[in-house]
């Protein structure tokens, strides 16, 4: 009985160190999934690709770069977006995360005039997100 006490004790003293390990934000998950809504649009309206057709939206790159500038990974937009409580919404998943000191998120629309919206994270707080992100612009 005492062999199963100590057992138990190593057991919950492993998961213990792997979930702070996880938690503190020292690895990545591999992939970094954003979700980025439009500020003007209604909550019950259409998100059809012709009504972002030419704007922020249609076409625009979402990129992570880490702390020296590199992207990493990066998506376009394209089609139509989904209604969601938040307005239009799109999604997408950036993989193949490498570890980095800090990393920025890059918004860059192509529409006339060209925008851009960069967002800073530390790995602990992606981490603390749980590396899901949700940022809103407007279109």
């Amino acid at each position: 009985m005492a062999a199963l006490g100590a057992a138990l004790v190593g057991l919950l003293g492993v998961v213990i160190v792997v979930t702070s390990s996880v938690v503190s934000g020292h690895e990545t998950p591999g992939a970094l999934t954003v979700a980025i809504t439009d500020a003007g649009s209604p909550t019950d309206g259409s998100c059809s690709a012709e009504d972002y057709a030419g704007s922020f939206f249609d076409g625009a790159e979402v990129a992570l770069l880490d702390a020296e500038g590199t992207v990493v990974d990066s998506r376009v937009i394209t089609g139509a977006g989904q209604p969601s409580k938040n307005g239009c919404l799109w999604t997408v998943e950036l993989v193949d995360v490498p570890g980095s000191d800090a990393y920025t998120l890059r918004l860059r629309g192509t529409g006339v005039p060209p925008r851009e919206h960069t967002f800073h994270y530390t790995p602990e707080a992606l981490a603390e997100r749980s590396w899901n992100l949700w940022v809103t612009v407007f279109a």
